[in-house]
C-alpha cells in the first residue's frame, strides 16, 4: 500500500506542476515513460514485500527485533539484488525502449525512465525502513517523513523544471525520495534498521554497473531499434546472471535454483 500510494502520489504532483510548466501534450510524454518504471518497480517491490513480510512479522510474534531484524535485513538484500539491476537496465536502454512502446517524439522523455527508476529505488528501500514504525505501530511518524518528503518533492521539482525543462519532475523524484529514505532511515535507527554487509552492497551495485555497461553497448550496436533493445536486455540480464554468481553474492540463491531443478528432474 505504501508503494501505491507513493506512486500515486508522485503521478497527481508531477501531473499538476509538468502541466503547468510545458502543457498537457509534454506531460503525456512524460507520464508515459515515468510509467514504465514506476509500473516495473511497483510489480517488484510488491512481489518481494509479499514473501518477505509475513516472514517478518512472524518472526516478530514469536521473538522480538532478534528474530526479525535478521529477516528484514535479508528482505533487503534480496531486494537489492533484483532492483539495483533493474535500474542499471532501465538506463541503459531507456532510449529504444521509449522508441518502442511509443509514437515518434516520445523518445524526448525517455531520461524519465531512468530518473523514476532511482527514485524508486530509494522509495522501496524506505519501505523496509518503516518496517520497525510499523511493527511497534508507530505509523504516525511514516506520516511525518512522508509529509516532509512531499514538501521537498514540491520545491525541488518546481526548481529544477525551470532549469532542466519538462524532465525536471523526475530528477525531483529522486531528490524527494532520497531524502525519505535518508530521514526515515535516521529517524527509525532508534528502534531498529535493517543491515546489509558492505561487502554484499559492493558486489551488488559493480555487478548492476556492469549489466548496465552491457546493456547499453549494444544500444549502440548498428541493427533496428527492436534487435538492439532485445540484445540489450539478453547481455544485460547475462551479463548480471555471470558476474553476480562469479562475485559469491548470489552462491545461496543458485544452489537453490539448482536443488528445486534437481528435485524436479
Amino acid at each position: 500500500m505504501g508503494v501505491s500510494i507513493a506512486v500515486a502520489l508522485l503521478n497527481m504532483i508531477d501531473r499538476y506542476l509538468v502541466t503547468g510548466f510545458y502543457g498537457q501534450e509534454l506531460f503525456g510524454v512524460y507520464n508515459s515513460n515515468n510509467s514504465i518504471a514506476s509500473g516495473i518497480f511497483t510489480m517488484i517491490s510488491v512481489g518481494i514485500m509479499r514473501g518477505v513480510y509475513p516472514a517478518v512479522l512472524r518472526g516478530w510474534r514469536e521473538g522480538g527485533v532478534n528474530a526479525a531484524k535478521p529477516l528484514l535485513d535479508q528482505g533487503v538484500r534480496l531486494y537489492l539484488l533484483i532492483a539495483a539491476p533493474a535500474v542499471a537496465g532501465l538506463t541503459a536502454v531507456s532510449l529504444p525502449l521509449s522508441r518502442f512502446l511509443f509514437a515518434e517524439g516520445y523518445d524526448a522523455g525517455a531520461s524519465v525512465i531512468a530518473y523514476t527508476a532511482l527514485a524508486m529505488l530509494f522509495m522501496g528501500l524506505t519501505e523496509y525502513a518503516n518496517k520497525a514504525y510499523e511493527l511497534e505501530q508507530s505509523t504516525i511518524h511514516v506520516l511525518q517523513n512522508s509529509a516532509a518528503a512531499a514538501v521537498v518533492k514540491v520545491v525541488c521539482s518546481l526548481a529544477l523544471l525551470k532549469l532542466c525543462g519538462f524532465t525536471g519532475g523526475a530528477m525531483g523524484s529522486i531528490i524527494a525520495f532520497a531524502f525519505y529514505f535518508i530521514i526515515t532511515s535516521a529517524r527509525v535507527r532508534r528502534r531498529f534498521l535493517f543491515h546489509v554487509p558492505a561487502s554484499s552492497l559492493v558486489r551488488i551495485v559493480v555487478c548492476s554497473l556492469l549489466c548496465g555497461a552491457a546493456a547499453f553497448a549494444c544500444t549502440l550496436l548498428p541493427f533496428g531499434n527492436l534487435i538492439r533493445l532485445a540484445l540489450a536486455v539478453c547481455a544485460g540480464g547475462l551479463t548480471y546472471a555471470v558476474t553476480i554468481v562469479l562475485s559469491g553474492e548470489a552462491k545461496a540463491e543458485f544452489a537453490a535454483i539448482l536443488a528445486r531443478l534437481k528435485r524436479r528432474l
